[in-house]
């Protein structure tokens, strides 16, 4: 019984059976070193998921104390000790269905690197809590900062039993194939090359991150098999579901593609020795300014806003609103949030420390629960309406509807909430710290001014979060760092983002066509 539970909660992604240990997980070999898993439970959990002693078990028996486990699961989610698997675990917590902050991408690779380097028998175990989009999320930032791309197509060969487990060999780099030869599915899978790789492509390109992605997913997730119509008794294998599905961490992919070539913001890219990752010169300015955001949706259904607003009273009543008031309620908003500044500041020290000659520093940033206990996402500002207009653009029967949003007033449009600058509250009476570092002000609006509206002021490179509602309802959200989409040739930038790239538009937020985000540096005078 728990087997078939432990099958439909893993479902489409692949399960590992050892016959030899009569154990079967939730884990894959995404090469001969990289491993993903599901969650080591215990108790009710681990009746329907991978149960700690049989990964203890099965690790210890294969790779003895050769394995480091990498957990990506906050406290508040799931948590174990270190002893666990021998004091061998490193904690880099952040929430399911998320992007991590944008400097573990840096750490948990070359953390990895460090320890594959110290013997070649050795492998990293990457867990979240379904061992998909969290894991597979560094699984591939890895992959990527090992890629070179092969000179010679790697042959693909079919293996015997879905328990093997030696994939690609990556003691000098990640050996791809090219596209022709990725494989397509699970049972299917290049043979190893010793050739002598560099470790860093020069050149980004979309290829190689979609070969790594394609190589997570022919790994991570089975193949979905139909009968052919000619030949019903012969399975024929279809594309698999996704790996690494939730676009903003597909979009964060693309950001460390770039950063690992030096073609990323400055301020992000690696201290390493090669010429194009130098920085020549510091960005023109640290500060961009979120200057509106424009919502395009297709006009709903005569009992989607009933519903809407039905299901707003329900998650009031319950206690789960956002307090979004009258001037909000049942209309559309967006939510500003990023990680903690505390929460960055602390992991940019570290960061900065890690270069040191000698390695990587041990920290006890995550050895307790102060960083992961609490929310690690906190909202800063919102984005309200101030302008609808009705148009028709694609001759759809429903008609596309495009709003405006733009800082959102507090109380029916008299007042407005604003994020600025903590130095510029210093004297005034009405600014007010908030817990995470930011500051806000109430200033007084009216409905002639919107134009003259102050701005929300981001960091660049700091990660943004912009999620989008109706009344309480959640239509969708993203994830993006201004910086990566800003010229420094150029005042102003506009990132526009169709349906299919913003992170769980599903029920209502079907509806969405596409969101554009305008933003401009903000720029200072000499006094100043």
């Amino acid at each position: 019984m728990s087997l078939y539970l432990r099958r439909l909660v893993s479902g489409e992604k692949a399960r590992f059976r050892d016959d030899n240990l009569n154990i079967e997980l939730d884990l894959a070999y995404v090469t001969d070193k990289i491993i993903v898993m599901g969650f080591p439970a215990v108790g009710v959990e681990s009746i329907y998921r991978n149960h700690r002693a049989d990964v203890q078990r099965f690790l210890s028996a294969r790779h003895h104390s050769d394995f480091w486990v990498f957990n990506f699961c906050p406290v508040r989610e799931n948590a174990y000790p270190e002893t666990v698997f021998g004091g061998r675990v490193s904690r880099y917590p952040f929430p399911d269905h998320h992007v991590p902050p944008f400097v573990y991408l840096s750490l948990v690779t070359r953390e990895i690197h460090a320890w594959l380097s110290g013997s070649d028998s050795r492998v990293a175990v990457l867990h979240c809590k379904a061992g998909k989009g969290r894991s597979g999320t560094l699984a591939c930032a890895y992959l990527l900062s090992r890629y070179a791309p092969p000179s010679t197509p790697v042959p693909r060969s079919l293996h015997e039993s879905f328990s093997q487990w030696s994939l690609i060999g990556d003691k000098e780099g990640l050996q791809t194939p090219t596209t022709d030869t990725l494989p397509a599915a699970i049972d299917q899978k290049p043979a190893s090359a010793g050739a002598d790789l560099s470790r860093v492509s020069s050149e980004p390109t979309v290829n190689s991150l979609e070969q790594v992605l394609d190589l997570h997913t022919s790994r991570r997730m089975k193949p979905s098999l139909h009968p052919s119509r000619h030949h019903p008794d012969v399975p024929l294998a279809k594309k698999p579901k996704i790996g690494v599905s939730i676009p903003s961490q597909k979009r964060w992919l693309f950001y460390w593609s770039r950063v690992l070539v030096g073609r990323g913001p400055p301020s992000l890219r690696p201290r390493t020795g090669h010429p194009e990752h130098q920085v020549d010169e510091a960005p023109r300015s640290t500060k961009v300014k979120l200057t509106k955001l424009t919502v395009r949706m297709r006009e709903p259904s005569r009992i989607q806003p009933h519903l809407v607003q039905a299901a707003s009273v329900v998650i009031t009543r319950a206690g789960k609103g956002r307090a979004v008031g009258e001037a909000t309620s049942g209309r559309l908003w967006a939510s500003l949030s990023r990680y903690t500044d505390r929460l960055v500041d602390e992991l940019r020290h570290w960061e900065n420390e890690s270069w040191d000659p000698a390695g990587i520093i041990p920290t006890t940033t995550f050895q307790d629960d102060r960083w992961d206990k609490p929310k690690m996402i906190r909202s800063f500002a919102r984005m309200g309406l101030s302008d609808t207009q009705s148009t028709d653009e694609d001759g759809s029967k429903k008609p596309i509807v495009t709003y405006v949003l733009r800082p959102v007033s507090e109380a029916e449009g008299e007042w407005i909430h604003v994020s600025v600058p903590e130095s510029s509250l210093k004297d005034s009476q009405e600014g007010a710290t908030t817990a995470e570092g930011s500051a806000s002000m109430s200033l007084p609006v009216e409905e002639d001014d919107l134009e003259d509206l102050p701005d929300v002021l981001l960091d660049a490179d700091r990660e943004l979060r912009i999620k989008l509602f109706i009344g309480e309802v959640p239509l969708g959200w993203l994830w993006i760092i201004p910086a990566f989409h800003m010229s420094p040739d150029s005042p102003t930038s506009t990132v526009l983002l169709s349906n299919d790239e913003i992170d769980f538009a599903i029920g209502i937020g079907k509806a969405l066509v596409d969101v554009k985000i305008s933003l401009a540096w903000q720029t200072y005078s000499q006094d100043s």
